[in-house]
């Protein structure tokens, strides 16, 4: 089997992977729901192509390469989201096959895929409208698009290359942050105003010269060569367990007695943070998002009153794990559910220990905010509200996922671990949970003042996080009427 014949048949085996997956004919409403998303995204980035290119008629038809630092940074943000290995890998490896054939088809994937071409546009509305508005020549718009798009490849490259080295370390994602920082250091030194403004005017005079398509090329070959070598490694080690090591001493915890059974499963899911690479990543990513955040609202400049975008920021830090972790709620726990199954109310238990948990987690943001709460960015109700608004109703929207959810998450193995399709109803629900709380507060604010706004959304969190036993009861009862359903999807994603 050539090399191409080998990727259409993994390409064919993606198309027909949702047809196979257990419940799959279910997922078409939500498969629309995606569609829509992505239909009105696009439309976001056409109309913000034309926008560019009517700017460039100030300026030069180069002027889409000031912003394209800005774009890459959005660009390698939003692959946290919608990020997902587009095959398995781990049965093409152990078949008769070139394992750097399967790997260098997974890495053509990565490269083709839909979003990444959707950036086009972006692209392709500005060079439309650049070259109405300007008179630029059609072979010069051509080669704009072509670059900026080797941009974006590239920028897939690095997120596919410090990702698969954060599955091993995830100190790893200092590397991106300290790439993604240098345009800014070097503002900063060049002595102008405004950072963003020696950004845009540098790379709007630099970033279409020879010299620079030239390293583009070179970077984009190099990283291309890395992430194939790096996939072909971690993931034949994944694959035959070679990189598996001895686990050492192991840390005894000691909880409270009268926490009974649901203590014991408290330690699990601590247990469950610290060893296992899919629940720590997130963590670590997580705080590492939130020091950004919370070094961001310390140093801007003071205003007068508190801007709406603090509150979506400290909104967005105490939801942050719960969104991230509770969106595969149960998923972890579908490698051994058999074992909770077997014991009276055992569930119960879980889902109680998993809720004192995230609740106990809140105040990791907490703390990261406690330094822009005392300059005096943030003020205590905001953070009581979002803190309640948290542990509250935006707890009670991600536990009645664990209803529904029926798909195993690997606990360790990602690269070879098994692609996860149902993305749409988290999708939706990481979505309300973050837009409620804040199109209630917007509302609120409006009616009533920002301070008795916050009143009133601390007083919610409050009211939800104290019936926290009669709604965990109502999601424990609803999860039993339907056991066996979601057994099946557990044992058939294993």
């Amino acid at each position: 089997m050539t090399q191409r014949q080998l990727f259409w048949l993994l390409y064919r085996n993606v198309q027909k992977g949702e047809r196979r997956t257990p419940g799959g004919s279910g997922r078409r409403p939500m498969a629309l729901v995606v569609r829509v998303c992505a239909l009105l995204g696009c439309l976001y980035l056409a109309m913000c192509g034309i926008g560019l290119g009517f700017l460039a008629r100030d300026i030069s038809h180069d002027a889409i390469f000031g912003v394209m630092p800005f774009i890459l940074l959005l660009d390698f943000s939003m692959r946290f989201v919608i990020h997902k290995w587009p095959i398995e890998l781990k049965p093409y490896l152990l078949l008769p096959i070139k394992k750097s054939d399967v790997t260098a088809s997974f890495v053509i994937m990565t490269l083709a895929r839909r979003y990444n071409l959707s950036w086009q546009c972006l692209f392709g509305c500005y060079a439309v409208t650049t070259g109405i508005v300007c008179g630029t020549p059609i072979y010069t718009l051509a080669a704009i698009v072509v670059v900026c798009q080797l941009l974006v490849e590239t920028s897939c490259l690095l997120h596919l290359a410090i990702s698969t080295l954060a599955d091993k370390n995830s100190a790893w994602w200092l590397l991106a942050t300290a790439i993604y920082s240098l345009p800014v250091c070097f503002a900063a030194i060049g002595g102008e105003s405004s950072p963003m403004i020696a950004i845009f005017i540098f790379c709007s005079s630099h970033g279409f010269t020879p010299m620079a398509v030239t390293i583009y090329i070179a970077v984009f070959i190099s990283l291309l060569a890395m992430s194939h070598a790096l996939l072909l490694r971690f993931a034949t080690s994944e694959a035959t367990g070679c990189g598996n090591k001895a686990s050492g001493h192991i840390a005894k915890l000691t909880l409270p007695s009268f926490l009974g059974i649901t203590g014991e499963y408290i330690k699990l899911e601590i247990k469950s943070a610290l060893r296992n690479k899919s629940v720590r990543r997130s963590f670590i990513q997580g705080a590492l998002l939130m020091v950004a955040i919370s070094f961001t609202i310390t140093v801007a400049p003071r205003s007068g009153n508190e801007t709406f975008s603090q509150s979506l920021w400290t909104l967005y830090c105490f939801m942050f794990f719960g969104v991230v972790n509770l969106t595969r709620i149960m998923g972890p726990e579908g490698n051994y559910i058999d074992v909770l199954m077997t014991h009276s109310k055992s569930i119960y238990a879980l889902l109680k220990a998993k809720y004192y948990f995230y609740c106990a987690v809140l105040v990791v943001p907490l703390a990261i905010l406690l330094p822009a709460a005392a300059v005096g960015k943030l003020s205590p109700w905001l953070v009581a509200a979002c803190f309640f608004s948290a542990s509250g109703p935006a707890y009670f929207i991600l536990f009645q996922l664990a209803v529904s959810n029926c798909q195993t998450m690997p606990l360790n193995n990602r690269i070879t671990g098994k692609v996860r399709n149902n993305v749409a109803m988290p999708l939706i629900v990481c979505v309300t949970v973050f837009a409620v709380p804040s199109l209630l507060l917007l509302l609120l604010q409006n009616l009533i003042g920002r301070a008795f706004a916050l009143i009133t959304l601390t007083a919610i969190g409050i009211a939800f996080t104290a019936m926290h036993r009669l709604w965990l009861k109502n999601v424990y009862i609803r999860m039993m009427h339907r056991k066996y359903m979601n057994l099946e999807g557990f044992h058939a994603t294993k």
